[in-house]
């Protein structure tokens, strides 16, 4: 089969990744991936699709951290979606979209999946789901630790803290970020929606979203990862700082020999 047009200019942004330009911390660590359970009709096809889809989504995330494509023709066809959380500049968006992409890939041969990293999530589908932001995957997932010297005023901390960004989110591009400092006691939240869903659907999903991750209290963290959204709050100042530039140049603390991965799974797609 020969190789997809596209493939060269995804081989090019992982290549182009692998010199030290990231700025911040990219947060390209796996939280969650979920696989469906379908097998694909015509592996051939899907594969085609899938990596011609990618092709566009890496162009647009290049230029603005977000990137939908929709390629094929039913049962074959391929939907997908990528998207840096609001915090992440357009450098280190680029190193998280490549792990993500390199994860996910290994959902095939089933006929779909998604994946939620800390700095970004993608989602690839045979059927359109651009508006979906519930489902029966939404889930909060809590750390391990409880470090608050007083929970109870940690949990008033992330409460108050969380509804700030909760409310912001949705009239602020779907994305809000918020921090507080009481007593002792610190508080982190970041809230963001799918730009595919309208204002008030990414309301509800935030809503929803804010009342599962509150659920992992006196807990020190607690993420909730929903269908159109995704929430995060913490002791710990996980934010990136707000870039003056989103193309400034820097270190990329990134492990080169992960970004290695997706280049790899192309060429066994592709190879005879």
């Amino acid at each position: 089969m020969e190789p997809p047009k596209k493939l060269p200019l995804l081989l090019l942004l992982i290549l182009s990744s692998l010199t030290p330009l990231a700025t911040a911390d990219a947060r390209a660590h796996t939280i969650d991936t979920f696989c469906t359970t379908t097998l694909e009709h015509n592996r051939t096809a899907v594969v085609t699709n899938f990596i011609s889809d990618e092709g566009r989504i890496a162009e647009q995330m290049q230029l603005n951290g977000f990137g939908v494509a929709a390629l094929g023709v039913s049962p074959d066809m391929i939907y997908s979606l990528a998207q840096c959380y609001g915090d992440l500049s357009l450098l280190d968006c680029v190193l998280c979209y490549t792990e993500a992409h390199s994860v996910i890939s290994k959902c095939f041969p089933f006929n779909g999946g998604r994946i939620y990293l800390d700095g970004c999530y993608m989602r690839s589908e045979n059927y359109s789901f651009f508006n979906e932001f519930t489902g029966p995957q939404d889930k909060a997932i809590c750390g391990n630790t409880t470090t608050a010297q007083d929970g109870v005023r940690f949990a008033t901390l992330v409460k108050q803290t969380v509804s700030s960004a909760v409310v912001a989110a949705p009239s602020s591009e779907g994305y809000a970020r918020a921090s507080a400092t009481m007593q002792g006691e610190s508080a982190y939240v970041l809230a963001n929606c799918w730009r595919t869903i309208n204002r008030s659907d990414c309301a509800a999903c935030l809503s929803d979203a804010s009342k599962a991750a509150l659920g992992c209290l006196p807990r020190s963290e607690g993420r909730a990862l929903y269908t159109g959204c995704f929430l995060r709050y913490s002791n710990t100042n996980f934010l990136n700082a707000i870039p003056g530039n989103r193309h400034s140049k820097g270190n990329n603390n990134y492990h080169r020999t992960h970004l290695l991965t997706p280049i790899r799974v192309l060429i066994s797609w592709i190879a005879p």
